[in-house]
């Protein structure tokens, strides 16, 4: 979010266009432990506001992409190291920080040039997601099942013209 504060007004400052690239998880899109809580919600709010923002700027040509990685040949493993003090009082990131770490960086792990070329291509080609892993396919696609059936299945077109606002008239 204060990437896109920084950003976004220079991107539109001067009326070329561009592309906003955030970076979430998997964890934002499919059901994580509950020691992940804090985590997930975080991504998942990431992968949200980068939906919105998508629709928002897509009449400024502005795209945006978000990137749901699963696991890279990184040093996040290693995250509550850098962390600075003032930000190790919570609890749940602790704990999760405390798991991450347990984790040895291996050779399945996917390379961390291969997710750049993933971006790239989500840029030239203005893809919305960028997902690194189709591991998680099913937890995700059982997730979506269990929203859609709980969704009703009647809509009411007169709500959804009362969200939009009014039309200017000439």
């Amino acid at each position: 979010a204060y990437g896109v504060q920084i950003f976004l007004p220079r991107l539109l400052s001067h009326g070329e266009g561009g592309h906003i690239v955030n970076t979430a998880s998997l964890a934002g899109l499919t059901p994580m432990p509950a020691d992940f809580v804090m985590y997930a919600g975080i991504k998942a709010a990431v992968v949200s506001m980068s939906e919105a923002w998508r629709m928002g700027l897509a009449e400024d040509n502005i795209g945006v992409s978000v990137l749901c990685p699963g696991p890279i040949k990184s040093n996040i493993h290693q995250s509550k190291l850098n962390r600075p003090e003032r930000y190790k009082t919570s609890e749940s990131f602790d704990k999760a920080a405390d798991n991450l770490a347990k984790r040895q960086v291996s050779d399945l792990w996917m390379e961390a040039t291969e997710v750049g070329d993933m971006i790239l291509d989500a840029i030239e080609n203005n893809k919305l997601y960028v997902i690194t892993h189709g591991e998680w396919r099913t937890p995700i696609q059982m997730r979506f099942d269990a929203i859609m059936e709980a969704m009703p299945k009647t809509m009411n077109m007169e709500l959804l013209a009362s969200l939009m606002p009014p039309k200017d008239e000439d």
